[in-house]
């Protein structure tokens, strides 16, 4: 999550990488794992940063939003509350509408705790450089920085509408399509029945997963009006970090109102899906690149040229 920049194989030895920044490129799921618990920074107890998050989700998903939702569509439509299966109905459209709209629904009303732990579970440990302290702060504080649109009203909002339709739709549509439109029978043609459910789970990972990974990216960026840091920094509003010109101050830990750094490289670019937003990608990724060259060159020792080449390699960062 967060949208990691890839930056070759020398990602270890880049001079412009701050010290909170992992890099896990390259590595396998259980290497990431380990240099994260590894990491002084971080953590083994930083691997379980938002799920307080995720339970409090699925606990008023389940047990209050979402059976309300529904009770409250089946009484407004005049629905059969069934309690067999909806395989098993002569008409079970009515009665998957329902469960499918209620979870949607639910799902998306529900989508500022999603905001908040995606943003916990990507943000650095390092105290001076963490903008939220915990889950249950962060809500708040992200409505006063950017706005309460931020939780509904913003880029976020028709791909997490779309998302939070698609996922009960395939887990609950799945068996009523394959029982009443393919015709197979779970009781009489069990192996046909589950080789229809791998082929209907393969389809729901290939429309979900790059749906759920750019909402996951959306997430991690921020839309702020100008919210300054401790140290100077500041985050415009599509989400650009720059500097006022305070120099030679020492680490001033993060009060919580500063930029929104992640524990790996993220681009400060923002997502807006607009010719402008690709044209400024094209132009930070072009200055990032000559700043690490010239900050590399720069700090190669004392040679001829290097003093301007760092300050070439700072304004290309700068830009």
């Amino acid at each position: 999550m967060g949208y990691l920049v890839r930056s070759g194989p020398t990602h270890d030895d880049d001079p412009t990488r701050p010290p909170y920044e992992i890099s896990i490129e390259g590595d396998s799921t259980l290497q990431s794992v380990v240099k994260i618990a590894c990491c002084e920074s971080e953590g083994f107890l930083s691997l379980f940063n938002g799920h307080l998050i995720a339970w409090l989700h699925d606990i008023t998903h389940a047990l209050f939003l979402q059976p309300t939702i529904e009770q409250s569509l089946i009484d407004a439509f005049n629905i059969n509350d069934d309690s067999i299966p909806l395989v098993h109905l002569e008409n079970p459209y009515p009665p998957l509408a329902s469960l499918v709209a209620s979870h949607a629904i639910s799902n998306f009303l529900l989508t500022p705790l999603d905001l908040v732990r995606t943003r916990i579970m990507v943000q650095t440990g390092n105290p001076y450089h963490r903008k939220y302290k915990s889950g249950l702060t962060a809500l708040g504080q992200i409505v006063r920085e950017e706005g309460i649109g931020a939780l509904y009203a913003s880029r976020r909002f028709f791909p997490t509408l779309l998302l939070s339709t698609l996922q009960p739709l395939f887990k609950y549509a799945s068996p009523v399509f394959i029982t009443h439109v393919m015709g197979v029978d779970a009781d009489y043609q069990p192996w046909l029945f589950r080789a229809a459910e791998l082929a209907m789970g393969v389809a729901e990972l290939l429309v979900v997963l790059p749906l759920e990974t750019v909402v996951r990216r959306l997430e991690c960026q921020v839309v702020g009006r100008f919210v300054r840091g401790g140290g100077g920094s500041f985050v415009g509003v599509d989400g650009l970090v720059g500097s006022d010109g305070d120099e030679g101050q020492g680490p001033v830990r993060n009060t919580g109102s500063g930029a929104f750094e992640g524990m790996v490289r993220t681009n400060a670019i923002p997502y807006t899906g607009g010719g402008r937003s690709r044209r400024i990608r094209m132009i930070h990724t072009r200055g990032a690149g000559e700043g690490r060259r010239g900050a590399k060159v720069g700090l190669a020792g004392p040679q001829k040229g290097g003093r301007a080449a760092t300050r070439r390699g700072a304004d290309g960062l700068r830009q």
